[in-house]
Formats: structure tokens, C-alpha cells, sequence
């Protein structure tokens, strides 16, 4: 199947997920400053080239749309507010894979009772989670991060 990090949100239509959400969509704008890693929301579809790049969507009422650019790229990450299905994400290792992971570790960080995570990805692997986590204490220094139960520590 691939390299892939897989969500659900159960609990999609509560209140401690709403208040969440809220706070993910603004954080994501602080995570992909930081990450400093050239990214788009999607191609358009006629054309599939460079020139045709849609920006990030990083919206409260629309979702969160990134993918990496070109061969940086792979299959576009979407969250949406209230989808409470299982979706997943193939980011092949591609340097966007640490904002997807961040993402979603950071929404799991927010409302840990309404959002599970879990990944082909381990904890401790530094191409894998560990970047992410890197770039997670860049943008929060002061938080204690604690591993989502759903992946794996590693070796």
C-alpha cells in the first residue's frame, strides 16, 4: 500500500472538537511557516504543471488541503471539520510527509478523546515521526508531546 498515515474523528461533533478545530486551523498556518517547505493545496486538474498550483487550504469552513510540490509531492492530505470516517494519506516519505504528520499529531494533541492516529510510520524513526516531532517543539517548545497510542514506538 505504501507509506501511509491513516485518521478518523468519532468524535467529530463535539464540542471539545469544534474548539479544536478551530485551533488546528490556525496552528497549521504556524507549522507550515516553520517547516519552510514549499507546498500546495493541489494541481489543477487540466495540466498537472507547476504553473498550475493551487495555494494550501488551510480554512476553518473548507478544510485542510497540502500536498508537496512536483515530485515532492504525492497524494494530497485533506481534513475536513466534521468527517467522522476513516481517511488516509500516501506521502511516500516526501518532504511534506513531516507537515501531514505534524498535523495530525497536533490534532490529536488538541482533542485526543475525538481523533485517532496511526501510520506505517514508527515514533523513533528519524525519517519518519521524528521529524515531525522535530518540527512540532520548533513551533511549541513548551509542550510535552505524547505518542498517539494507535502508532508504533519503533525498533
Amino acid at each position: 500500500m505504501g507509506y501511509t498515515h491513516y485518521w478518523k474523528i468519532p468524535g467529530c461533533h463535539t464540542a471539545a472538537w469544534q474548539r479544536a478545530w478551530v485551533q488546528l486551523v490556525a496552528d497549521t498556518h504556524h507549522m507550515i511557516e516553520t517547516a519552510g517547505i514549499e507546498l500546495c493545496g493541489n494541481y489543477l486538474v487540466e495540466n498537472d504543471r507547476h504553473e498550475d498550483l493551487i495555494p494550501p487550504l488551510v480554512s476553518v469552513e473548507e478544510g485542510i488541503a497540502i500536498n508537496g510540490i512536483e515530485d515532492d509531492g504525492h497524494e494530497l492530505f485533506e481534513m475536513s471539520r466534521g468527517i467522522p470516517r476513516f481517511q488516509c494519506c500516501k506521502t511516500a516519505r516526501k518532504p511534506y510527509d513531516v507537515v501531514v504528520c505534524c498535523v495530525l499529531l497536533r490534532a490529536w494533541m488538541l482533542a485526543p478523546g475525538c481523533i485517532e492516529v496511526s501510520s506505517d510510520g514508527r515514533w523513533d524513526d528519524e525519517l519518519e515521526w521524528m521529524r515531525a516531532r522535530e518540527l512540532y517543539v520548533r513551533v511549541w517548545p513548551g509542550d510535552i508531546i505524547v505518542r498517539p497510542p494507535e502508532i508504533e514506538e519503533g525498533c
